[in-house]
């Protein structure tokens, strides 16, 4: 079996002069695995992370997810940041069904009557992730504030379940 990311040779340095971030790094992580990077601060790990992501990239080496290069972010990627991604002026069902709304009808195609039908379908997709996240239905129609920051990091990770990433 193929692995689904394979990091090769990569190296990242950055500063003047230059300082190593990463070298020479080797990895192979097969579909389905769960893996966790340990290390002191400053040691590389939301850079890498970044690599695969596709919002950087390396000064050598290559990043291949399921054996193709990706310049960029794309669906088959979510990430959650260490500090929540979450709009302070949305409710916590707005926040969680934004990525899909505007990626499957961007900013105008929100006035077409397809985009209401496809919200509600939307939106029941993302009570169940509430569920499955361990908080409320009453917690739907909340605003990040008025959560405390596990219950931020919890409606974060349901923004990134929505856009079914084949890669977390």
């Amino acid at each position: 079996m193929a692995a689904l990311i394979r990091i090769e040779d990569v190296f990242v340095a950055y500063g003047t002069p230059p300082r190593t971030v990463l070298g020479g790094i080797d990895l192979q992580i097969e579909e389905g695995s769960f893996v966790c990077l340990l290390g002191q601060t400053g040691c590389g790990k939301s850079t890498l992370l970044r690599l695969v992501l596709g919002s950087e990239k390396p000064l050598r080496g290559r990043i291949l997810i399921d054996g193709s290069e990706h310049p960029q972010p794309d669906r088959t990627r979510g990430y959650v940041p260490q500090r929540y991604s979450l709009f302070p002026d949305k409710t916590v069902l707005d926040n969680i069904t934004f990525g899909p709304e505007v990626s499957e009808f961007g900013l105008f195609g929100r006035l077409m009557p397809a985009f209401f039908r496809r919200r509600k379908q939307l939106r029941e997709e993302a009570r169940a992730y509430l569920r499955r996240i361990g908080l409320r239905e009453s917690d739907a129609g909340k605003f990040p504030h008025q959560l405390s920051g596990g219950m931020q990091q919890r409606v974060a990770i349901a923004q990134a379940l929505m856009t079914r990433p084949r890669i977390l």
